[in-house]
């Protein structure tokens, strides 16, 4: 049923990661996607991109590492974000990144 919701994981206050069924009215079709929340930029990837919540994680931080670079996100993560707008939320972001990869990631390294 559209709008089924499951929590995958968080460490608040920065982030929340849910794995949502979505019905999309365009194409009248139902998918599960991955959907990061927090105080960290808001994106979303399908389900199908990532087989547990931490990959998920670690493709959606490679993402908004390249946006740090002044890159472009790749093609499969969905940010609503376009990069820092100064030195601050730049330098905040990366902490951030670095909780997360130390807190969430590493001691999850077997399942990636």
């Amino acid at each position: 049923m559209p709008g089924t919701t499951f929590l995958a994981m968080c460490e608040p206050p920065i982030i929340g990661m849910f794995l949502v069924l979505v019905y999309d009215r365009a194409t009248r079709t139902e998918e599960w996607r991955w959907v990061i929340t927090g105080e960290l930029p808001k994106g979303f990837l399908p389900a199908e991109a990532a087989f547990n919540q931490y990959q998920a994680l670690s493709s959606y931080i490679v993402d908004v590492r390249r946006v740090l670079d002044g890159m472009q996100a790749t093609s499969l993560i969905c940010l609503e974000w376009h990069g820092p707008s100064c030195d601050a939320e730049r330098a905040t972001l990366e902490r951030k990144m670095a909780v997360l990869e130390s807190h969430l990631i590493a001691p999850a390294r077997h399942l990636l």
